[in-house]
């Protein structure tokens, strides 16, 4: 699939996979970047495209997806890195940040540094110490033609999972080899099975009751009897493709036909070309608790799509000829805010939607020119759903009008969203009482807010010019500035006075 097929099916994640040994490009430590035998949808492999802003024709920025940074050469280097804070267009710098697309084949394509006007390619692997390691040193014979793969399309299971059959039943290893579609309870063993992703994307699963591989035999039934540790033979391998957000069908890679119950029996068998009710899966995980401690990664996160706010009050007329005028100006402004809480976990589990923690939200802050983070209210995190929230408030400020001319206040302030990339430690209680407890780095908090909120005094006619601009305190910040204020909660409206 090239890179032009990408944006017009409007991929947005996808890894790039070398055309040689089976490897993709994965971050490695301090923006460093090899191509390595991992999983595609490992976290540190996943990059995204934007297109330059001076036409799709002039190029890409490659933005690694795991720490938000772009790619770049390395200052005083020939290496190519994920350590680019932004992209940079002009072609003349050394820190251009473009890369022109050049198309080999229908499904691979070659890099060319758009500044230095070299092909991306890697060090030689003999070189033990910087091996696969992007590069654009002159006369690099070693050109990367890499495929890029749709990771948005490849579904990654949970370590642990039941699979429930069209008829309710579960899929399950009883006293033979053969696997029927007849359990009641997902909590028994015979029901669990293991994954093992396949470098691909693929999946390989065996059996908890019997420690057994799944393969198809030659006769097309999938039986739990392989010893084998490898992904070398395709009929223990499978393809998941997805039906729904919970539910998915299997196709074994040693025939390419999808799995289905089968027969009176009701037993699981590689036989049909093309997806049936009898084939669909519902995905389980046989656990009974699960809690989540969640690290941020501030360090990688992105502020984008950043845009000013405003709101105004009435304008207020000092009609006298001989005095001043003493008056409060009001104006009713909004702090509204959304969020939510992603994994690459591609399918809803039963028990993904109902994983929860505590965890402080980060709010976008910013100082002078750098964005900060401060972590705002505790709420209850729920994997992929979005939370909004928007609260009116009510800003009162006491100006002095001179004879004969006018006032009105003005609340601004800035608004933007963000990725924040996070780590987490996931603890299990399976139904047999065994806990596992996993490191997990593959979350991403998506929020939006608003932030620099201050008040603007002006004369109407003359709006150009500030007679005062103070900043306000944001409310699910902490303060950062003196001002008395009532904060009344259940959603009312908030007085403050300046």
């Amino acid at each position: 699939m090239s890179l032009y097929k990408i944006t017009a099916y409007k991929i947005t994640a996808f890894t790039l996979k070398y055309d040689g040994p089976v490897r993709n490009l994965c971050l490695i430590t301090s923006g460093s970047l090899r191509y390595e035998e991992r999983v595609v949808h490992n976290p540190t492999c996943k990059f995204a495209y934007e297109e330059s802003q001076v036409g799709f024709g002039q190029g890409v920025h490659l933005r690694c997806l795991h720490n938000n940074k772009y790619l770049v050469r390395q200052a005083g280097t020939d290496w190519i890195t994920a350590t680019a804070n932004e992209p940079v267009e002009d072609t003349n710098r050394r820190d251009c940040t473009l890369f022109r697309i050049n198309i080999v084949s229908n499904n691979s394509m070659r890099w060319v540094h758009v500044n230095t006007n070299i092909f991306v390619a890697i060090a030689a692997p003999n070189d033990s110490l910087y091996s696969y390691y992007l590069t654009i040193r002159p006369n690099n014979t070693n050109q990367v033609e890499t495929i890029p793969i749709d990771v948005e399309r490849i579904i990654k299971l949970p370590k642990t999972v039941v699979f429930k059959g069209d008829n309710g039943k579960y899929l399950s290893v009883q006293n033979s080899i053969y696997q029927p579609f007849v359990g009641n309870d997902r909590h028994r063993k015979e029901t669990w099975f293991e994954t093992f992703p396949v470098s691909n994307g693929d999946v390989r699963f065996r059996s908890v009751q019997n420690n057994n591989f799944m393969r198809r035999d030659n006769n097309g039934w999938v039986v739990a009897d392989s010893t084998d540790t490898t992904s070398n033979n395709a009929n223990t391998v499978f393809q998941i493709a997805r039906l729904s957000d919970t539910t998915i069908a299997l196709i074994n890679r040693g025939n390419n036909r999808f799995c289905q119950r089968f027969g009176n029996d009701d037993r699981f068998k590689a036989e049909i070309d093309s997806g049936v009710k009898e084939a669909e899966l519902t995905v389980e995980e046989p656990i009974v608790d699960r809690t989540i401690d969640i690290e941020y990664r501030f360090k990688d996160a992105r502020v984008y799509d950043e845009k000013p706010r405003s709101w105004l009050s009435q304008v207020a007329f000092n009609d006298a000829k001989d005095r001043d005028l003493e008056t409060q100006l009001t104006i009713t402004y909004t702090e509204s805010h959304t969020f939510s809480f992603h994994v690459t976990t591609a399918v809803r589990t039963n028990f993904l939607m109902r994983t929860s923690a505590a965890a402080g939200v980060p709010l976008i802050a910013k100082v002078k020119t750098e964005f900060e983070f401060s972590v705002g209210f505790d709420v209850e995190v729920g994997f992929e759903k979005t939370e909004e929230n928007s609260e009116s408030y009510e800003f009162k400020c006491t100006v002095i009008i001179p004879p004969g001319e006018k006032r009105r206040a003005k609340v601004m302030a800035l608004e933007a969203r963000c990725d924040v990339p996070f780590d987490y430690i996931q603890t299990e209680v399976q139904a047999n009482g065994e806990i596992i407890r996993t490191k997990l780095e593959d979350g991403v908090y998506r929020g939006m807010n608003g932030y620099e909120f201050h008040v603007q005094v002006y004369d109407p006619d003359e709006p150009s010019t500030l007679l005062h601009d103070d900043p306000i305190a944001t409310h699910y910040l902490p303060d950062t500035f003196a001002r008395e204020k009532v904060y009344l909660k259940n959603n009312r409206r908030k007085a403050i006075a300046c």
